[in-house]
């Protein structure tokens, strides 16, 4: 059985990374957010929009190729100047909370896409 740290996951060509500022007024409303956060959704899939921080936006955006998360994690903090131990610690909640809601999916199961959708990271 392969372990979650040898699969290399993958952004789905579907998924939309919105900054919450750039929602509209009524839609900010009805979700608890700040400005600072970012919408994440699959709109071709019935599964509720998330809310992350700036830097997991950033972190999922090591996820346009295929990638582990120990491989993105390392990447993401030598661009960011961050520890990578501490960064996978940071990020393990979220990261794991998109994998369950299918936002982040192992490649297997997410064919090979292309055209992903990264609006204004």
């Amino acid at each position: 059985m392969t372990g979650i740290e040898e699969l290399e996951f993958l952004l789905p060509r579907d998924v939309v990374i919105c900054p919450v500022g750039k929602l509209s007024a009524d839609v900010r409303k009805q979700i608890a957010c700040n400005e600072n956060e970012y919408a994440v959704s699959r709109p071709h899939l019935r599964i509720p929009s998330k809310l992350i921080n700036a830097e997991t936006a950033s972190l999922l955006a090591e996820f346009d190729k295929p990638s582990s998360i120990v491989d993105a994690v390392a990447r993401f903090s030598k661009a960011a100047l961050t520890d990578p131990i501490t960064t996978l610690e940071a990020s393990f909640d979220a990261l794991r909370s998109l994998i369950a809601g299918q936002i982040l999916v192992p490649e297997s199961e997410a064919g090979h896409e292309s055209d992903r959708v990264l609006t204004s990271l």
